[in-house]
């Protein structure tokens, strides 16, 4: 399926290339690297250092009319080095982080490959959070890509239909209860729409699901969303995702997630911002189970250089904390970052706050540089 993408992809690029160009072909090649080190004295892991490379090859060809060819190819090399009292372990990887190419229009826009497929009003707990891995602690934002194809349509009220097709993803998702074993195709759409004060949204996906809880099974699955947002002086947002899957679900009936929250920057506190969420959590089955997140974070910029931020999130049944504390300063061409955190003694949580390295307390330092 991948290599019939590529193929097609392959035959559209050169009938573009065809077409009569408005101006010359524009291709860059940057690259960005980052060096860290993460210090956890309690755990068995005390040092955690490593490098990572994400060197990028974009294209770029204007036409007439408003006609635009783009792609972008892009890796993701990882080499990391753990060191503990007993504990030397050094690992490295490299894959693809980025695969895709564009054909755009002033109203429209077809992308094809691997790439980063987002959406929603809310920027710390996200329901709608179907099919990127972004953490809202990392000051890189960086997430795996999906297969697909993602065809969006801009209408003159300013409204937006986005269609697409996924294939080839397998990998378990930041909301999914399993971890899936077969790259199945998925369907939905997306549409937003302009309100007074602001937008509202409804989305859709369905795929078929095989997974391996218990006996392999496969079942269908369907993911409705609803989110809006609006600006009346501070910002106000809400975000719900419904799944709901097929009798041959062998976990729940269905379940949901709903964020509601606003942000809001105070007189008087040179630029400090706020920003809240809440999550209610609900899984329908023969029993109705409920579970509440809340999350804070705020962000000070000191001069235009330097930035101080820290997210805090508690789970109200579990009782337990995470915080994190950034200090960044940022350059021309390179930002360092300072790391704080305390949290639980967990090797899993939810958005990955407190898990694996970052568990209990320690920090971390960290180096990037664009090239």
């Amino acid at each position: 399926m991948k290599e019939k993408l590529f193929l097609s992809l392959l035959l559209t690029f050169l009938v573009c290339l065809n077409l009569e160009a408005s101006d010359k072909d524009s291709l860059n090649f940057q690259t960005q690297v980052s060096l860290f080190g993460l210090l956890n004295p309690s755990n068995a892991v005390l040092v955690n250092a490593g490098v990572r490379i994400i060197p990028q090859l974009d294209y770029l060809r204007d036409y007439s009319q408003d006609r635009r060819i783009s792609a972008e190819v892009s890796a993701n090399v990882n080499l990391n080095a753990g060191i503990g009292p007993s504990y030397l372990n050094f690992a490295g990887s490299i894959g693809l982080y980025r695969a895709w190419a564009r054909f755009s229009t002033q109203r429209n826009e077809i992308r094809a490959g691997l790439q980063q497929i987002n959406f929603g009003s809310a920027s710390l707990l996200r329901p709608l959070q179907w099919f990127d891995g972004l953490n809202p602690t990392d000051p890189l934002r960086l997430t795996n890509g999906v297969w697909g194809i993602l065809d969006r349509m801009y209408f003159k009220n300013n409204s937006t239909l986005w269609l697409w097709g996924l294939y080839g993803n397998p990998d378990k998702r930041v909301w999914d209860l399993a971890i899936h074993t077969a790259p199945l195709p998925e369907l939905g759409f997306r549409f937003q729409q302009p309100v007074p004060m602001g937008e509202m949204a409804v989305s859709l996906n369905h795929r078929t699901v095989e997974t391996s809880v218990g006996a392999t099974s496969r079942y269908q699955e369907t993911k409705i969303g609803l989110d809006g947002k609006w600006d009346v002086g501070p910002g106000l947002w809400f975000e719900d995702s419904f799944t709901a899957t097929s009798q041959a679900s062998p976990l729940h009936a269905g379940w949901n997630s709903l964020t509601v929250g606003s942000d809001f920057t105070p007189e008087g506190l040179d630029g400090l911002s706020f920003t809240f969420e809440h999550m209610l959590n609900t899984t329908y089955s023969n029993v109705t189970n409920s579970s509440n997140l809340s999350a804070l974070s705020a962000t000070w910029p000191i001069n235009i250089f330097n930035r101080l931020s820290g997210i805090v999130l508690y789970s109200w049944e579990a009782n337990y904390w995470f915080r994190y504390l950034t200090w960044s300063a940022d350059f021309d061409r390179s930002s360092f970052y300072v790391i704080g955190f305390w949290n639980p003694n967990l090797t899993s949580s939810i958005l990955s706050l407190g898990s694996g390295s970052f568990s209990k307390y320690g920090f971390q330092l960290m180096y990037v540089l664009h090239l």
